[in-house]
């Protein structure tokens, strides 16, 4: 599966009019400088509003964070 980058799915405006297949396919693919571990199944059970709400969080965790993978790694 493709991964987004961070900086296409990060506007807020945009994320409000994406679909429901849209908002699932960028939680799936979301690359950030952690990972998000959602199944498909999982998502299919959150509403449209819960999925936008992850998002958006996701993204506004990533900008606090940084670039993708900048950080340094933990083993």
């Amino acid at each position: 599966m493709d991964e987004t980058p961070l900086n296409a799915v990060c506007n807020l405006a945009e994320i409000a009019s994406l679909s429901r297949e849209e908002l699932v396919r960028r939680l799936l693919t979301f690359q950030g400088d952690f990972r998000l571990d959602f199944t498909e199944t999982f998502l299919a059970f959150k509403s449209t509003d819960e999925l936008r709400h992850i998002l958006i969080a996701a993204c506004k965790h990533a900008a606090k964070s940084g670039p993708p993978f900048s950080r340094p790694q933990h083993s």
